[in-house]
């Protein structure tokens, strides 16, 4: 969690998943109870209502970093690519 100057708060969720498949029950309810402001993940494509999707795929061995952002955020400068393209 970070504070800004206002004194209000970010939330950030961040997680190395190796196969979110089989968690995705969890990850849906921890989104859902939680509402973190942004999220990252290295592991897979996953998309959630309510989120900027942006992406950097790895190199053919697969994983990808993955940052969704929340639509109440305007995201001023990215370098990672809008998903879906």
């Amino acid at each position: 969690m970070t504070i800004d100057s206002a004194g209000s708060y970010r939330l950030f969720f961040l997680a190395n998943v190796r196969s979110l498949t089989n968690k995705r029950d969890d990850f849906d309810t921890v989104v859902r109870l939680n509402h973190p402001d942004i999220i990252c993940l290295t592991s897979e494509a996953v998309s959630i209502d309510g989120y900027d999707i942006f992406r950097k795929d790895r190199n053919r061995q697969g994983g990808l970093l993955l940052v969704m952002c929340d639509l109440d955020y305007r995201v001023l400068d990215c370098s990672l690519m809008k998903y879906p393209a």
